[in-house]
């Protein structure tokens, strides 16, 4: 049996230097990201109703990528509607949940800004029983 440092130690090696913070990020990656063409519209689900058009990146099993002008804040519930896409087998939509619109819903977990009117928002999608 292999033995596996704990994640305790393993941040302990970054911060002696011996490991990269990217190698230490790289490890928490669980699903196969693929890119995807199209466009998504979300919504944001609370009284500043900010809504806007992106550019798809990628997804994975449980989360998107995309590029867009307005950024909404971490830790924002979006609704996202995937008008144009085919989405790769890899999401199981029946097992995520939707709003009575069909709208998908996410949490935004990250928002890194590319320039002055274009940001990159990831969002985790909201699957049943979780």
């Amino acid at each position: 049996m292999e033995n596996t440092p704990s994640r305790k130690e393993r941040r302990e090696r970054v911060r002696e230097g011996q490991r990269s913070f990217e190698e230490l990020k790289s490890e928490k990656r669980k699903f196969t990201r693929v890119c995807v063409n199209g466009h998504v519209d979300f919504l944001t689900c609370d009284i500043r109703l900010l809504h806007d058009c992106a550019d798809l990146e990628n997804v994975s099993q449980f989360g998107v990528l995309f590029r867009a002008r307005r950024a909404p804040n971490v830790g924002d519930i979006l609704a996202l509607k995937f008008d144009d896409v085919e989405l790769p087998d890899l999401i199981d939509l029946s097992d995520v949940v939707r709003e009575k619109t069909g709208d998908i819903l996410g949490k935004v977990v990250r928002v890194d800004t590319i320039d002055d009117t274009s940001f990159d928002i990831a969002v985790n999608l909201f699957k049943k029983g979780f």
